[in-house]
């Protein structure tokens, strides 16, 4: 890919886990944005997902890249 699709992933990535937005509103938003291209590709595939996506959240204490106290 390159720089400009790379940007284009990169907000597609804040799209989908930064604006807290739920999956379908994501969707809809990057399919909006991005008409073609990879992130048109990604929202299809987050769109026909069964199973759902990962979402981003903060560790868990104990978990890996959790902050000690």
């Amino acid at each position: 890919y390159g720089p400009e699709q790379r940007q284009q992933i990169q907000a597609a990535y804040t799209t989908l886990y930064d604006e807290g937005l739920n999956v379908g509103q994501a969707v809809a938003r990057l399919k909006a944005d991005f008409p073609d291209g990879p992130v048109a590709q990604l929202a299809a595939f987050v769109e026909a997902s069964q199973r759902g996506i990962c979402l981003n959240r903060p560790p868990r204490r104990g978990e890996a890249g959790a902050d000690e106290d």
